[in-house]
């Protein structure tokens, strides 16, 4: 089956959806090696052309330097482009912070793909930074987008002539991530609020919490326990895992873990690649909690677990309702129709017969805003209903630390991916028990937690089972 044909422009959902640009590939077939060998002889008579601004030629070492950026941007554009099934763009910072350390450093990813790009080999949409009036648009605080690459049509039939595909892809370019770990300079990043769709007639970003707050002290060494953890366990499969935790505005919103880097990192992977992880020697499984912003929205509003589907609407595809959802949690309020980043599968569905029936079943989403505190919404300049996902994301992350916590109590590394765990899979029943613990205690409900693994679970099973134990830990916000 061939790789899809590339359009010229991309609609504003599948640039939404793109995947991160991971530069941590290399060729490793001999259709992927004879197509970088290609690639590397296209942009060195390139650079040796009049219409080139490269003064010098490229001495051997260089050479090996265009060899490996290319092997790294052709494999995870190929791979983003028809890997998954679904085609996207994949997205990478320019800008050089990004960069450090990494296996393709700044100038040779900037000068591969600018080469690609005016080569028509790689088609790019470019970044781009929201502000309100007079903010300087250097901050790294401001709202954007990262620049989206996907391959045209010259870059595919290339690999298809050497054998690559979508269904060999992943072999041909194979995932060799870093294995020094990242450095994390801050455990706690603390982060002004900005209001979506903020400019000249918004509030600017603002904040109420200080580094300097007792609870950053705490949360401070709870980050710094886990890292600590990590440097005694071996995690293969990924770049070695740190993390830090963001929080915007306060300490009451969002606060989700992030592991440090920017390539080979464990949460950007794809499912399928998480589950080859490994975590002290042992396969892994992933523990996800069903409809989680749902489920402590439920909680919290004291309506308690949903019997069947939380996403089930009768003549509706579960995408579509998943959508919704997620729009009005997004939104904080409960949509009637759909926004332009919508994808065209689901704006073909009623969006206004998807509420009704969503209201029926869960009546906390007609007015999300409730569990938000008015004094809070009122220090930020802002609605309680623009507060309601970075709300949610904060009691999640909430729960998934006092799991975290009381896993590395028993000897268990945990890797987070936000309404996720990843545990070695002897401890698959003590962490779905200390997850279901920690949203009890934290949002007011026994969430249902879902086994993704890469093995058959009647092996993981036998290996270790254990048992959720009591604590007297109290849930870290």
């Amino acid at each position: 089956m061939p790789f899809p044909s590339p359009p010229d422009e991309l609609d504003p959902a599948t640039l939404a959806a793109a995947r991160p640009l991971d530069l941590c590939r290399s060729p490793a077939s001999p259709g992927a090696v004879a197509l970088v060998d290609d690639l590397v002889a296209f942009i060195l008579a390139h650079e040796a052309g009049p219409a080139s601004a490269r003064k010098t030629k490229r001495r051997e070492a260089g050479k090996r330097e265009l060899c490996g950026a290319l092997g790294a941007v052709a494999g995870s554009l190929l791979d983003a482009w028809g890997g998954h099934g679904e085609p996207r763009p994949a997205y990478r910072s320019k800008t050089a912070a990004g960069f450090s350390g990494g296996p393709v450093g700044y100038r040779a990813f900037v000068a591969t793909m600018g080469a690609l790009v005016t080569l028509e080999l790689v088609r790019e949409h470019g970044g781009k930074r929201f502000q309100t009036e007079g903010w300087d648009p250097a901050s790294p605080l401001s709202k954007g987008w990262a620049a989206r690459f996907w391959p045209r049509a010259a870059l595919l039939e290339l690999a298809e002539q050497h054998g690559v595909s979508p269904a060999t892809v992943r072999q041909d370019f194979r995932l060799a991530p870093p294995s020094k770990p990242p450095k994390v300079k801050d455990p706690v990043d603390l982060r002004p609020f900005v209001p979506e769709g903020w400019g000249a007639d918004r509030p600017k970003p603002r904040l109420v919490a200080s580094k300097s707050d007792e609870l950053a002290t705490l949360i401070a060494a709870d980050v710094g326990e886990h890292n600590a953890m990590a440097e005694r366990v071996t995690v293969t499969g990924c770049t070695p895992p740190r993390w830090k935790r963001v929080f915007h505005g306060a300490w009451e919103l969002h606060g989700r873990w992030y592991a440090a880097g920017a390539d080979g990192v464990y949460q950007t992977m794809p499912q399928a690649l998480r589950g080859a992880l490994t975590i002290g020697g042992e396969p892994v499984v992933e523990l996800d909690v069903q409809a989680a912003h749902l489920a402590i929205l439920r909680g919290l509003c004291g309506l308690g677990p949903v019997e069947g589907d939380p996403y089930h609407v009768e003549g509706v595809p579960r995408a579509a309702s998943k959508r919704w959802l997620l729009e009005a949690l997004g939104k904080g309020k409960a949509v009637e129709r759909w926004s332009r980043r919508t994808p065209d599968a689901d704006r073909a569905q009623d969006a206004k017969v998807i509420r009704a029936a969503m209201l029926k079943r869960h009546p906390c989403l007609g007015d999300p805003g409730v569990v938000v505190s008015p004094a809070l919404a009122a220090r930020l300049g802002v609605s309680p209903e623009e507060l309601v996902s970075p709300f949610l994301a904060a009691r999640e992350a909430a729960a998934m630390s006092w799991a975290m916590r009381e896993l590395r109590g028993r000897g268990v590394l945990a890797l987070p991916v936000h309404d996720s765990l990843i545990v070695p899979a002897s401890a698959r029943a003590e962490a779905t028990g200390s997850i279901v613990e920690g949203f009890r205690r934290v949002c007011g409900i026994a969430p249902r937690v879902e086994t993704k693994s890469a093995l058959p679970l009647s092996s993981v099973s036998g290996m270790r089972e254990g048992k959720p134990g009591e604590s007297s830990s109290q849930p870290l916000r």
